[in-house]
């Protein structure tokens, strides 16, 4: 028999805290078709590694922002997901099947996870100081909203805490984030049975790990 306490458990464990809906799912909800222009670049270790699956493979991109890498490979079957309706709005804006299915825990041999690396790279005009971090968006004005552009909005049911600055003309959010430190991943990964960890890259100020499943 189901154990519906233990159900009701997981979830709560995995429901948002009031710092990730309000600087990470309200944020990305507002800023999308901004940060949708700015993230139309695949990374070459991203598109290397899609280009290496077999014919008509089937891929699920997690996390999948606009899409972008869901026209990468046309010999794949892909299929994207995301918590953000409105960054999925921009990636069907180009004419790709994004769909998103909150339940969906697909069959899978390969895995590449990519995240955003404590240490930065020379080129990174970035240097952190610790781990968790708030990252200033600036929502330009073309895709500010006028209430935010003048502090008339009361911010219900969008990312509250934007300060407009009226002589540059735009908005600017805080985004948490959290930045990985070397192994620190690696050992995440390991605490999940029936993963093996193929390898590990640094590229661009990211960690990017392919994993494969141990059969």
């Amino acid at each position: 028999m189901a154990d519906p306490d233990g159900a009701a458990a997981v979830r709560s464990s995995l429901a948002p805290t009031d710092l990730e809906r309000e600087h990470v799912h309200k944020v990305y909800d507002r800023i999308a078709p901004h940060f949708s222009h700015t993230r139309h670049h695949p990374w070459p270790l991203v598109t290397t590694f899609l280009a290496a699956l077999p014919l008509g493979a089937l891929v699920a991109d997690i996390g999948c922002g606009n899409g972008k890498y869901l026209r990468v490979n046309p010999a794949l079957c892909m299929v994207g997901g995301d918590r953000s309706i409105p960054l999925l709005r921009t990636g069907a804006s180009f004419d790709q099947y994004v769909t998103f299915d909150g339940h969906l825990r697909p069959s899978c041999s390969q895995v590449l996870i990519v995240a955003w690396a404590f240490e930065q790279d020379a080129r990174s005009k970035r240097r952190f100081e610790q781990q968790d971090v708030m990252v200033e968006w600036k929502l330009q004005q073309k895709y500010a909203k006028h209430e935010e552009l003048t502090d008339e909005g009361d911010g219900e049911g969008e990312a509250s805490h934007g300060r407009a600055d009226c002589e540059k003309r735009w908005v600017v959010y805080e985004r948490y984030c959290h930045v990985y430190c070397a192994g620190e991943l690696e050992a995440l990964v390991a605490q999940v049975p029936g993963i093996e960890l193929a390898s590990v890259e640094y590229s661009r100020s990211n960690w990017c790990l392919r994993l494969t499943r141990v059969a």
